[in-house]
């Protein structure tokens, strides 16, 4: 879920606000890709994604592997605010 979202959308044109969570999803993709992360869906400006065991990998394996995920979409997160003036920040849960 992106905090500060609503009130951000509210102050910027239609097609740039779209843009803008394109290239802002378009990165969570990446990283779910690179953390073997399978992405669920969005809805708005919630991004869903979950981390399945994986051959001889246990529950454990899968929550790290979410857990580094949340934590480089934190940090994503933070270049986009200060690529689009954007004062936005992510809760993770």
């Amino acid at each position: 879920d992106i905090v500060g979202f609503t009130a951000w959308a509210a102050t910027i044109t239609g097609p740039r606000l779209v843009s803008c969570l394109d290239q802002l999803f378009s990165k969570f993709d990446q990283v779910c890709q690179n953390r073997d992360v399978e992405k669920i869906k969005t809805i708005g400006d919630c991004y869903m994604a979950v981390a399945w065991p994986s051959g001889n990998a246990d529950n454990a394996d899968s929550a790290m592997r979410v857990l580094r995920a949340a934590q480089e979409m934190h940090s994503i997160i933070g270049e986009f605010d200060q690529a689009f003036e954007a004062p936005l920040s992510l809760r993770v849960g």
